[in-house]
């Protein structure tokens, strides 16, 4: 169960994250040749995040160790959907 504050806590990241709406880069969009591995925001050139996606290579090779193309886009639509969710998910969960 989550506790008042840990909620706090979400609530005071979620005010000192860069507002506006988070939107994934196109390696999601498979219609896209472009793999941008970046977490967007509109009022920002420059990315909110970047995901990393493994080489294939191990580190011992020189290799990255970074998740699977499909962990990695996981985690791309998790970030940026989490973001614009989570005022909505602390208003159930605090009955709001």
């Amino acid at each position: 169960m989550i506790t008042n504050d840990e909620l706090n806590e979400l609530r005071t990241l979620l005010l000192a994250a860069t507002p506006g709406e988070w939107h994934p880069g196109h390696f999601s969009d498979p219609q896209h040749s472009c793999n941008c591995l970046h977490v967007l925001s509109e009022g920002h050139m420059g990315a909110i995040a970047t995901i990393g996606v493994s080489d294939g290579r191990l580190v011992s090779e020189g290799g990255n160790d970074a998740p699977s193309a499909g962990e990695a886009m996981a985690n791309l639509l998790l970030i940026a959907r989490m973001k614009n969710l989570l005022p909505e998910l602390l208003d159930a969960v605090e009955g709001k």
